[in-house]
């Protein structure tokens, strides 16, 4: 598996290597597992590329279990000529009343042999005095004890693959792909690989090719990392991920979409997101063109990588900036200015309408903070998705609309309670009196002042007072 190191790194890394080798994924070397003792054989072990092969030593046969059993000679056809002993690996010969082993260790010689005359068709032998008629190697005695008839040995399965019964005997051979071993029963893989000289030198595979050796045969394959293309070995060439946007921007609690394609004309490939699909998202593929489909539902701190691995595991990954959009009630999102939230992704700063305020436009905008009422009138916000202000009633002695507000004047309009004199004030009025005159107890009549009462006059003699 190769992963793209993410920028501002540059390079690769690698993942492990293939059960069977070593290494640090980049380079990768077979292990021997017969040679460090890390097999499971029994008996014999064979490395091959990756793995190794389990084999058992002449004599034995290989069970279900993977254990080597003794293979019992003696069974069926062998070569004794009349008694066969088996033991562990191998065999031995011995021979009946009347004959002796001779020098092979198989065949049996007579003894005492019967006198001239004797009805037996072939060896003829005197048994405790009686003559006892006996067969030559590969014929069995007939039911009338006297005729020695040919044995088909093939009958009895002596060859490890293929058998053809002869007169008195049989002969084993091997299928193509294996050879005859010393024992003229058994066969062995033809390492075709590694022994082209039985097979006359002729060239098995191409110079950009690998022979791997395989019961029977062989097969041509291409060396780890190498893909056979119209007959030859050429370097596998990752998939190429493009994305449609530098960006993803993803508004949450709406569906969001982001669109990549893949191109690899050589080899076919899978396609996934690194850490698997996210949730509330949906991958599909449109001939080629890949879109993701994301209803984010609360702002977190998220990466999104995707990737497409070919059959040989070569890797493409495209790492996506993810600019989460949280604005709500209309607002827009803006690259203006960023709110961090993690190593991972960032969040977009918000404009919002004149309605709304706040981070993320949540908050209805108070428009008693940006224009105001007349002073002393109270300003009410109109709610969103409204705009503005309204204001109350102008003051006491004011008249308008509450925003602006213009002073009444009583003493003008006669609305005023003065008797004599009226001065205006803002917001109201003051009455006076003229001279002679002094405010009754209501503050808004004038009485006449008696002067002579007062003794305010300037008479000498008699004061009379007038209004």
């Amino acid at each position: 598996q190769c992963y793209d190191v993410p920028a501002p790194g540059v390079g690769i890394t690698c993942g492990p290597c293939p059960i069977g080798y070593l290494g640090d994924g980049s380079n990768c070397a077979d292990i021997n597992e017969c040679s460090i003792n890390n097999s499971t054989c029994q008996q014999v072990c064979t490395n091959t590329p990756g793995s190794y092969m389990c084999s058992c030593q002449v004599g034995y046969t290989m069970a279900s279990n993977g254990m080597c059993t003794d293979i019992d000679e003696c069974m069926g056809v062998n070569e004794c000529q009349q008694t066969c002993i088996n033991t562990a690996g191998s065999y031995y010969c011995d021979c009946v009343t009347g004959f002796q082993l001779d020098s092979n260790g198989h065949r049996c010689t007579v003894t005492h042999a019967c006198p001239m005359g004797n009805n037996c068709s072939d060896i003829c032998v005197l048994v405790n005095n009686t003559n006892t008629c006996f067969c030559s190697p590969g014929f069995a005695l007939g039911a009338d004890n006297k005729t020695c008839n040919d044995i088909n040995e093939c009958d009895q399965s002596p060859c490890d693959q293929l058998c053809r019964n002869t007169i008195g005997s049989f002969r084993c051979s091997c299928a193509a792909g294996f050879q005859l071993n010393a024992d003229q029963r058994s066969c062995d893989d033809i390492d075709e690989c590694k022994d082209a000289s039985s097979l006359n030198d002729i060239v098995l595979c191409l110079t950009s090719f690998e022979c791997f050796n395989t019961k029977g045969s062989y097969l041509c394959t291409c060396p780890p990392g190498y893909q056979n293309r119209t007959g030859l070995c050429q370097a596998n060439v990752p998939p190429e991920i493009k994305g449609s946007k530098t960006a993803f921007i993803v508004k949450v609690g709406e569906p969001s979409a982001y669109q990549f394609s893949v191109i690899d004309d050589r080899d076919s490939y899978d396609v996934g997101v690194v850490g698997g699909i996210p949730s509330g998202s949906n991958l599909t593929n449109d001939q080629g063109i890949y879109i993701f489909t994301w209803i984010l539902q609360q702002i977190q701190n998220i990466s999104l990588t995707f990737y497409a691995v070919d059959s040989l595991n070569a890797t493409a990954q495209l790492s996506i900036p993810v600019l989460i959009c949280a604005c709500q009630n209309g607002g827009n999102c803006t690259l203006n200015g960023l709110i961090d939230v993690g190593i991972k992704s960032v969040v977009m700063m918000c404009e919002c309408s004149k309605a709304y305020d706040g981070t993320f436009c949540e908050k209805d905008r108070n428009g008693c903070l940006e224009a105001s009422c007349y002073t002393g009138v109270q300003c009410y916000d109109v709610p969103a998705p409204g705009v503005g202000i309204t204001c109350g009633p102008c003051p006491i002695g004011y008249s308008g609309d509450g925003t602006d507000c213009t002073d009444i004047n009583e003493c003008g309009n006669g609305t005023n309670g003065c008797s004599q004199l009226c001065v205006n004030t803002n917001g109201s009025y003051i009455c006076s009196c003229s001279a002679g005159y002094k405010f009754a107890p209501d503050n808004y009549t004038c009485d006449d002042i008696n002067e002579c009462i007062l003794q305010t006059s300037a008479c000498i003699h008699i004061c009379n007072n007038t209004v």
